[in-house]
């Protein structure tokens, strides 16, 4: 009785035991912190481009002795295709204007529009006149020499008919000294029996021939400001009185690309040494390109009397020159490294404080470590001040003005003028 007490009592107490130790297992694996995102930031003003003239687009001939002397006499002659298409830039929405840009195409199509180039004073040459006369120059107005050029080619064509039977008085005091002096040979020749009739009027034939194509205004609706010696010619002529001739040979409107390198500026170098990631950002996208707006002229000064180009240059002014007028261009870098991991380590956690792997790692020598914290980094550029287009963009009339003004000045200041 005594003995089966006992083993009673010895199969409870290791029953007991098993119920209360249990498998041995490891203690609960502690959540790791997640670590702090990183955010940095940083704002930096672009240097504006320098509006000086660069030494390679101007070019004046001899050295300061065969420069224009102060208060000499200059015209703006501007040819008819440049002409029309300052026109066209200047008054976009004129119905003889077909697009809201001049390019070529539009320009050449409202040809057909009977654009007359003449019958107006653009901005642009209001603005090169201002100039010229800031220089020193005393500016003729462009009506004079036109009106000269078609009083010239007024009265070639009363000499255009046939000089065979009839020419006046009149018609052969205008014709240039050769052809009126063959012309008197040919008369004298044809009254010594040199010449027949036939001959005589093949020979005056050829002389008209000649004096019409000597220029290249043989009809009043050709482009009547294009031909240089004849502008040249008329510019000469007392009425007019010019010394000098400003030909105004291209003008062009469209947008000029800017590439700016972010580690040029020591701000952003600063900047790219907070972070690796930063670092790795900037170095690529160090090149940023900007289209801004812009406006070129291109032009030549010609002495009347010698016919010689004593100045020839061109500047092209761009948005970022304005800083008198428009904000500077500024822009912003923003930067965030953060962990993008953080589910897979909780779910590792929570794997191993199960149950069953808690008694696995109770066994173990080494406890297993979490997943690393794995970071990425987001990096975006903001313009924040001034202008940095990426696509063409259509010139307002207030930018149009102002960079006209800059590109007419900073043109013209290159004109050495000797007292």
């Amino acid at each position: 009785m005594r003995f089966s007490a006992a083993l009673a009592i010895a199969v409870a107490t290791f029953g007991l035991s098993g119920c209360l130790f249990g498998p041995k297992m490891a203690p609960p694996v502690q959540t790791p912190a997640k670590p702090a995102d990183v955010r940095h930031s940083v704002q930096f003003t672009v240097e504006a481009r320098d509006p000086t003239p660069e030494v390679s687009r101007y070019v004046q001939a001899g050295d300061g002795q065969q420069a224009p002397r102060l208060a000499s006499k200059v015209v703006i002659n501007i040819n008819t295709y440049v002409q029309e298409r300052i026109f066209c830039i200047e008054r976009p929405n004129d119905r003889r204007c077909k697009a809201q840009t001049a390019d070529v195409a539009a320009v050449e199509s409202s040809r057909a529009n009977a654009i007359d180039p003449t019958a107006f004073v653009s901005d642009t040459e209001r603005q090169l006149e201002k100039e010229l006369i800031k220089a020193g120059f005393r500016v003729i107005n462009r009506a004079r020499l036109e009106a000269k050029l078609r009083e010239m080619r007024d009265s070639r064509d009363d000499c255009l008919g046939s000089w065979g039977v009839y020419i006046s008085a009149d018609c052969i005091n205008r014709l240039p000294d050769d052809i009126r002096k063959l012309l008197e040979l040919y008369r004298q020749e044809r009254a010594a029996g040199k010449l027949s009739d036939a001959e005589y009027l093949a020979k005056t034939e050829e002389l008209r021939q000649r004096y019409r194509y000597s220029s290249a205004g043989k009809r009043r609706d050709a482009d009547e400001m294009t031909d240089v010696s004849e502008v040249i010619r008329a510019a000469k002529d007392g009425e007019v009185g010019a010394d000098y001739i400003l030909l105004i040979n291209g003008f062009s409107v469209q947008p000029a690309k800017r590439t700016i390198n972010l580690l040029a500026n020591p701000q952003v170098r600063e900047f790219a040494q907070l972070d690796a990631g930063i670092d790795k950002w900037v170095r690529a996208n160090q090149y940023q390109e900007c289209l801004q707006s812009a406006v070129g002229i291109d032009a030549s000064l010609v002495h009347v009397r010698t016919g010689e180009t004593v100045w020839i240059g061109e500047y092209k002014a761009t948005e970022d020159m304005l800083t008198a007028t428009r904000d500077p261009l500024r822009f912003q870098i923003d930067y965030h490294r953060y962990v993008n991991n953080e589910e897979d380590v909780y779910g590792w956690v929570r794997q191993q404080n199960t149950e069953r792997a808690r008694i696995v790692r109770a066994n173990m020598t080494q406890q297993p470590q979490p997943p690393a914290w794995q970071w990425v980094y987001e990096a975006k550029l903001d313009v924040v001040g001034g202008r940095c287009p990426t696509k063409p963009e259509t010139l307002e009339p207030d930018q149009l003005k102002a960079l006209t003004e800059l590109a007419a000045g900073q043109l013209i200041s290159t004109i050495r003028i000797q007292p």
